[in-house]
């Protein structure tokens, strides 16, 4: 198998032509921490006793935070924001196989390892948005070069599976 670095065509509605990373015939995402909640909720059947449903949220932990946590908004909140430059060779992505141990969701056999940087506005911390968080040519403000590894989409609750490209001048 081998890497594919893609644009994603959404010149229907947005033009930003994101980042999406591919192994053979995986999708491969940045997986969010997440934390489970569980709640009664109100079926028409009861659960059995012991049987929840459950919320998934981001699970934030910087301090930081508390300032959306007062106004209610925490868990839209998304501090991963990352952009990937678009000219990255997949010669540049590392594999990386893994032994089978335990639940394949929780450790895949396969990650991919890459050079990414950081995007802080890309997602804005609210739902609505009052600034551009890109710049004219469509591609995110980025500081700082990180070092990301990405799982199997299906291997995530919580994802980011397209990125923006990153503007490096």
């Amino acid at each position: 198998m081998k890497v594919r670095v893609s644009k994603v065509n959404d010149n229907d509605r947005f033009h930003l032509n994101p980042i999406a990373i591919e192994y053979g015939p995986l999708l491969f995402s940045l997986p969010i921490p997440e934390k489970w909640q569980a709640y009664a909720g109100s079926p028409i059947t009861p659960l059995p006793e012991g049987w929840y449903w459950y919320n998934v949220y981001p699970d934030n932990k910087q301090s930081n935070l508390d300032v959306y946590d007062n106004m209610g908004m925490l868990k839209h909140l998304i501090t991963y924001n990352v952009a990937i430059d678009e000219n990255i060779s997949p010669d540049e992505i590392e594999i990386i196989e893994q032994d089978r141990n335990g639940y394949v969701w929780e450790n895949p056999l396969v990650k991919l390892r890459l050079t990414a940087y950081k995007a802080p506005y890309s997602y804005p911390p609210y739902p609505s948005k009052t600034f551009e968080p890109y710049c004219e040519n469509g591609k995110a403000y980025v500081t700082d070069k990180l070092d990301i590894e990405l799982v199997p989409y299906g291997c995530t609750s919580l994802r980011i599976s397209y990125f923006p490209r990153a503007d490096l001048l």
